[in-house]
């Protein structure tokens, strides 16, 4: 009996530093390894093994195959899933289902994906991600209200990668709903940011326009 127990703890630590492994691989984004060493790893001996660990391991791997862009993405996440219906490692494979979704342009299905995520097995700078994909798909298929209440949590969160795009997106959704005031508040928070000055500028002074304010519309309009 403590033989068994000493060779289950072997294989538990010997199998613990191949996944240490494992997941070096994949924190440096080298994905095809990460692809290559889980199925070797999982063609093993796993006897003696933790399944929470094997859970780990496996989700690289699928995570690996969603970056890849390989074929079946679905079945690769559903199968992880009907094995590990309760593993925190689930919320991270989903949000980056939902990110391939959301690059590939189809939003509702983005959405499905990310409405399903406990987020609070993300990482910081995954829920921030998560946040704003779920504002912005919100926006693309006209949930406009999910959508504003999204980019005004996200603004809440003070100095993340999404302040500024949140504001733009923000004040696009006052601005279509008839809400100028509001809209010109997100706008003239970006009038010298580099990526939303030209864009926020035009709408500023369309919103000025909107209120019949002809001197503010012609001076936001300069330059545009």
């Amino acid at each position: 009996f403590p033989g068994v127990l000493a060779a289950q703890g072997y294989a538990e630590k010997s199998f613990r530093r191949e996944v240490e492994r494992v997941r070096d691989l994949f924190v440096n984004d080298m994905h095809q390894s990460v692809q290559n060493e889980v199925a070797i790893l999982m063609s093993g001996n796993l006897k003696g093994v933790p399944p929470q660990l094997i859970a780990e391991l496996e989700s690289y791997g699928v995570i690996s195959g969603i970056c890849l862009r390989h074929g079946n993405i679905d079945g690769l996440v559903s199968g992880f899933q009907s094995r590990y219906p309760n593993s925190p490692r689930l919320a991270p494979i989903k949000f980056h289902q939902s990110v391939y979704y959301f690059d590939e342009g189809d939003y509702a299905k983005s959405l499905s994906i990310v409405n399903g995520i406990e987020n609070k097995y993300l990482s910081k700078q995954q829920r921030w991600k998560y946040m704003f994909n779920k504002a912005y798909s919100n926006m693309r298929v006209g949930n406009n209200d999910e959508a504003k209440a999204g980019f005004r949590q996200i603004l809440s969160l003070g100095n993340t990668p999404y302040k500024a795009p949140s504001h733009y997106y923000l004040g696009y959704l006052n601005y279509i709903s008839g809400d100028f005031e509001k809209a010109l508040g997100d706008f003239k928070v970006l009038e010298n940011n580099t990526d939303y000055a030209l864009l926020s500028k035009y709408y500023m002074a369309e919103s000025y326009f909107m209120m019949k304010q002809y001197r503010k519309a012609i001076e936001s309009g300069e330059g545009v």
